[in-house]
């Protein structure tokens, strides 16, 4: 087999292990800009999941991290809140 057949059937067909790797760089990154906006991830991970088949595409922004606290200011004596 030619290299370049080699290198087209590689592409095509990925090894099962990249998509776990994707999947696992996709969650660092979720989980560091959570810890960059001071928001403890697991919550944060559940409400978006628990939200994000009934919002409009619209209003998906308003789950981002950066705007978590806006949605539990009321939340008093939470740890991460104290700065």
């Amino acid at each position: 087999m030619r290299d370049a057949d080699l290198w087209l059937r590689q592409r095509s067909h990925p090894p099962p292990r990249a998509a776990y790797v994707s999947r696992a760089a996709t969650l660092y990154s979720l989980t560091r800009t959570c810890a960059q906006y001071r928001v403890p991830p697991v919550p944060d991970f559940t409400e978006v999941l628990q939200h994000l088949a009934t919002r409009e595409v619209g209003t998906l922004d308003d789950l981002l991290p950066h705007r978590w606290h806006a949605r539990h200011a009321p939340e008093a004596g939470h740890p991460l809140d104290s700065s």
